[in-house]
Parts: C-alpha cells; structure tokens; sequence
C-alpha cells in the first residue's frame, strides 16, 4: 500500500500520503476502505510513529482520510477523484514544441496536472530534475538525448510510468514505452517525395550547425538520399552570405539559418524557390506564411502531443514511430 524510494528527498510521510491517493487514482484502493492503524503501519513497514501520524494527518487535511473513534482510519467515500499528476521534461521551449505540449494539455488537462521542465540539453540539471521529481508524479513524459547521466536518471524510473518523447535516446529497456520521430529511413522518404522538385537545383546542401544537439542520423541520411537520388550534396556547419548561391537548393535545421537565408535572398533579389531552394526542418504556424511559405521536412507536433496525452492517461504498452512528411511550399 505504501510505496516509498529512500533516495527521493520528498518526506517519507508526504509519500505516504502520495502513495494513497495514487492507490485511489489507479484503483488499488477505494473509497471506504480502511488504512492500517498507525501501530499497524508502524509494524509492518517500520515507520516512526510520528512519520505515520503526519501522513493521516496529511490525508485528512486533504479530504480524503477520516478517522472513525474506535473503528480506525477510513478513506472518504466523499472524496473527490484524485486527479493524474504528470512530469514532463521537454528540451528546449520553441515553436513546434509549443505544439507537442498544446497536444498534450488538450489530452489530458481536463484529467490530469501538468508540470513541464526543461534540460536545455544540460546533463547534470537533466539527471537533477528526474531526481527531485522521482516519486511526487504519476506519469514522466520525457525527452531525452544521448549522455550516460541521462541514461542513469531514466533507469532510476518505474517502466510502467515513463515514456520516451520524440527522440529514442538511452531508453532503458525493450519494455520502455516510447512515442518517437525516425531521422533515418523517414527522413529520406520524406526527401524522396521531393526529388522532382530537388533536382531543378544543381546543388543540395544541409546547414547542420554542430552545437545544436540535432541527431547525428540527420547527416548519413541526407548523404544516403543524395547518392540514391543522384544529387550533388554536401554538409556545412554554417550558412554565410557567400554560401548562397543560385541554383541551390539548402536543408537547414536552424531557424536562424533560415532567417538569414530569406533576408539574404531578399535583399539580394534572388527568388526564393526559383534561383535558391529552401527546405526547412520543423513545421511552425509562421512557415506557413513566411516568404510566401517554407517547404518543410516535420512530423505532426500536435499530433505527437495528442498521442503522449493519451498514453498519459491509458498506458498501454506503445513502441511508435510517428511518421515524418515533406509539406511542399513555395520556397521549393
């Protein structure tokens, strides 16, 4: 009845507490029913008596304990339903993840609290913000990235109450569920149903700036894709004025790139999806209307919401791979 994690710096009697209102929320335990005496409690799972005492006192300031004069301690059958308590660890805030976290809030705002964090990429704050959430949530929506502290922090999590978001990243075991983009095989497809547009261009270059924690699998697979399809491509960190050249067509990954590359072309005179190509990756409300609209590589960042909000609140066993598209605008 009692679940507790020694290492989690919560108090051992508020996790009593937590640890009843989860039983309530998944069913384990129902309104009416009897909780162990504080003697009983203490016997049973080694409690001091004072830990024990503050945890009923805890649910009964909550509503959801009452204590019936020599009868014992009875969860309220006037209770409210406990709400779902969920953790999310996204990366970094930007357009397309204000999408993923719509879709989510949409799902289950109506069942379930919400706390959103963010890593920025950062291992130590990664592995210190699991930790401190440890044991306090229902539900850990997490979006990781490759780093042994990352690793380490999602093993430390139950299974059953994690799921990997959109990158598949030190996930900690094959019965880990998961909701996750593909940056290989659908990143070429999606670029393969752009090949008649793609080979107007003599060229076909990919700006991946290398301290943008972009997965590596971006490079090989646009590589791959180039030689299948019979373009003439190469990789570049950066996109300087002098890069820009007409009968080019540019894949980038940085939203700053791209805003160069439109004002460069601007005030250049070059026509934007005539004497440069653009492909941007990552849709955005703005890159729909942006110079006329910016071609995009992107998965459904709504839909990517919607699906974790679901696995939020029915956690069946999920291994998804959600597809990548090319959106065909007129800066290509």
């Amino acid at each position: 009845m009692f679940r507790l994690d020694p290492r989690a710096e919560t108090p051992k009697y508020q996790q009593i507490a937590q640890s009843v209102v989860a039983g309530l929320r998944t069913g384990a335990l129902r309104k009416g029913d009897r909780l162990p005496s504080i003697n009983e409690a203490c016997k049973a799972h080694g409690f001091s008596r004072d830990t024990v005492v503050k945890a009923y006192d805890l649910l009964q300031e909550m509503r959801y304990l009452s204590a019936i004069h020599g009868k014992g301690y009875y969860l309220r059958t006037d209770a409210a339903d406990p709400r779902l308590r969920a953790f999310v660890l996204f990366d970094t805030l930007n357009g397309f993840k204000e999408n993923v976290f719509a879709g989510l809030s949409d799902t289950i705002s109506r069942q379930a609290d919400i706390e959103v964090c963010f890593h920025h990429f950062n291992p130590g704050l990664f592995r210190r913000l699991l930790l401190e959430a440890r044991g306090r949530y229902d539900r850990y929506v997490v979006m990781p990235f490759p780093a042994p502290e990352v690793a380490q922090a999602l093993s430390d999590l139950e299974t059953e109450r994690l799921l990997v978001l959109d990158i598949h990243a030190c996930v900690p075991n094959r019965s880990t569920p998961f909701i996750v983009q593909n940056f290989d095989a659908q990143l070429i497809r999606a670029l393969e149903a752009g090949q008649e547009r793609l080979r107007r261009y003599r060229r076909f270059i990919l700006v991946f700036p290398p301290d943008n924690h972009d997965p590596v699998e971006i490079q090989d697979a646009f590589l791959r894709f180039g030689s299948r399809a019979g373009l003439a491509t190469s990789i570049v960190p950066r996109l300087t004025e002098p890069m820009v050249q007409t009968e080019s067509a540019y894949l980038v990954l940085d939203d700053r790139d791209l805003v160069s590359l439109v004002k460069y072309c601007n005030a250049t005179g070059q026509r934007l999806g005539r004497d440069v190509g653009v492909l941007s990756y990552n849709d955005t409300p703005l890159k729909e209307i942006v110079a006329g609209g910016i071609s995009v590589v992107s998965i459904d960042f709504y839909g990517l919401g919607v699906r974790a909000g679901q696995h939020v609140l029915d956690p069946r066993p999920v291994h998804e791979t959600v597809p990548t598209r090319l959106i065909l605008r007129s800066s290509l």
